[in-house]
Parts: C-alpha cells; structure tokens; sequence
C-alpha cells in the first residue's frame, strides 16, 4: 500500500518537460543562415543585374557603331561612285575632243594622213565602248557590294541578338539553379524540423503514457479507497485499533486529492501540447 500510494509522486517527479531553449537556438541559427542566404541571394540577382545592363550597353554601342560603320561605307561608296562618275566624264569629254581634233587634223593635212585618222577614229570608239563596259560593270559591282553590306550588317544585327538571347538564357538557368539550391536548402530545413517535432511528439507520448499509467494507479487506489469505507461499517468494534490506520488513509486520500488537482493541471498542459502538435502537422502539411 505504500509503495502504491507513494507511485504517482514518484510519476511526478520523473516529469519530463522537452528542452525549448535548444530548438529555439537552433532555429535562431536556421534563421540566420536563411538571412545570410537571402542577402547573398540578392547580391547575386543585384550583379546580374548590373552585369545585365553593362551588357545591353555595350550592345546598343556595338549596335551603334555597326550603323555608323554603314553609314559611313554608304557614304564613301557614293562618293567614290560620282568620282568615277567625274572621271569617266572628263575622260570622256577628253576622247571626244581628241577625236574632234583629229577630224580637223585629217581634214587640213589631206589625202596623205587619212589612213591614220581613220585608224585614231577606231581607236577613240573601241576606247568608249570599252568605257561603257567598265562603268556597267563597275556599277553592277557596286549594287553588289551594298547588297553584301546590307546583308552583313543583318547577319551582324542576328548574330547580336542571339549572343544577348544566350547571355539571357544563360542567366536566366543561373537564376534556376539558385532557385534549385534554395529550394534543396528549404527542404533539408524543413526535414530537420519535421524530425525536431516528431522527437517532440515522442517525447510528449512518453509523457502522456506515463500520466495514463499514473491515473491508472490513481483510479486503483480511489477503488481501494472505496472498499475500505464500505468495510469500515463492519469494523465498528474495531475503530479503536483501526483509527490511525484510518487517519493515514484519509491523509492518503487528502494526498491524492492535492496529486489531482496536479494531474488536472497536467492533464490541461497535456490537452495543450496536443493541440499544439496537431497545429504543427497542419502546418507542416501546408509547407
């Protein structure tokens, strides 16, 4: 009887309250590790970002001198095309005047030099329509080196583009794997959480196993307690001898009154870690 009544107390005692200090250490230096992350994070996106920048910059640049470059090919191009205008002109200008003065020569010498003015007539025609060959050529030349510098400069234009498409692709899968780590990192967090509660929720179904068994005893000795008072009427001639056995039974009782009102109030802590263990499933389920 004594060692069952002395049970519960023994039960109360070895009460085990879980360590709150070190989970909140531990979430404190998971806090500042994601804060940490999160800058260096920030840093990296504010870096491509300026890198981003540079980089369209010195497109537009690239781009702006190409535009220059043909501008000033185009321009250079019609220039050398009216001083080969010019030059074809004058010369031009020149053969006829040669041949101008090569009729008046034929007519004032005579009959003696008109072979050879007929031979300078020739020549002068063979030379113009060799002019006229060369200018058409020339010209033909000409529309097909703009055509070739157009050209260039679209493939330039495209070749551009696609180096800034790749440069966006390449940090846009950067951004990825960023987004990946970060998400690994979360996870193993939130694993280490999980595990941290689920050792909680052991803990507390220890507790919980140990105020069950303790109530048992408790329900035990109140049931006992009840059959001594239902004997008590038939030991009248024995209330003499059985008096302090009484009295240590009702400061028994008076004992297990008071470890009640302890397991109620142990009972409510109970209902209380439950509800917060059911809080943190849920909200581990919505993680």
């Amino acid at each position: 009887m004594e060692n069952a009544g002395t049970t519960p107390q023994g039960v109360a005692g070895r009460k085990r309250i879980p360590n709150r200090e070190r989970p909140t250490a531990e979430d404190e230096a998971l806090n500042l590790i994601a804060r940490e992350g999160e800058a260096r994070l920030a840093a990296k996106r504010a870096a491509r970002a300026e890198a981003r920048e540079i980089r369209m910059k010195e497109l537009e640049k690239q781009q702006k001198e190409v535009s220059d470059e043909d501008d000033h090919v185009s321009v250079h191009s019609r220039g050398s095309l009216r001083v080969e205008e010019r030059s074809e002109k004058d010369f031009e200008k020149g053969i006829r005047t040669a041949s101008s003065l090569s009729a008046a020569t034929v007519a004032s010498l005579g009959g003696t030099f008109s072979r050879r003015g007929s031979g300078d007539t020739s020549i002068s025609i063979d030379t113009e329509a060799s002019i006229r060959e060369i200018k058409d050529s020339s010209a033909e030349v000409e529309e097909k080196y703009k055509k070739a510098m157009v050209s260039n400069a679209q493939l330039d234009n495209e070749k551009t583009n696609f180096m800034y498409q790749v440069e966006t692709l390449q940090d846009a899968l950067l951004e990825l794997e960023e987004q990946l780590a970060e998400s690994k990192r979360q996870f193993e967090e939130k694993s280490k959480d999980f595990e941290r509660e689920k050792h909680a929720h052991a803990i507390l179904q220890f507790q919980f196993m140990e105020l069950k068994e303790a109530l048992k005893q408790k329900e035990e000795l109140l049931a006992e307690i009840r059959q001594l008072q239902q004997k008590q009427e038939g030991f009248v001639r024995e209330i003499t001898d059985l008096q302090e056995t009484v009295e240590w039974k009702e400061k028994k009782i008076g004992a297990l009154e008071r470890q009640k009102v302890f397991f109620d109030s142990l009972r409510s802590e109970r209902d209380d870690l439950r509800e917060e263990v059911i809080l943190l499933k849920e909200q581990l389920k919505v993680r």
